[in-house]
C-alpha cells in the first residue's frame, strides 16, 4: 500500500511542476515579446482601458 501512496504523491508533484514551468514558460515569453518591435501601442491602450 505504500507503493501505491507514492506513486500518487510523485505524480501528483510532477504535474503540479509542469504546471509550474507551463507558467514560468509563458511568462518568459511575455516579457522577451514585449521588447521586440513593433510594440502595438495603439492596441495595448485600447485593451488596457479594461483593466
Amino acid at each position: 500500500m505504500g507503493d501505491r501512496t507514492e506513486r500518487r504523491t510523485g505524480a501528483g508533484i510532477s504535474g503540479s511542476m509542469q504546471g509550474v514551468g507551463g507558467l514560468l514558460s509563458m511568462s518568459r515569453d511575455a516579457v522577451k515579446f514585449l521588447f521586440q518591435r513593433p510594440f502595438q501601442a495603439k492596441e495595448f491602450i485600447e485593451q488596457s482601458w479594461f483593466v
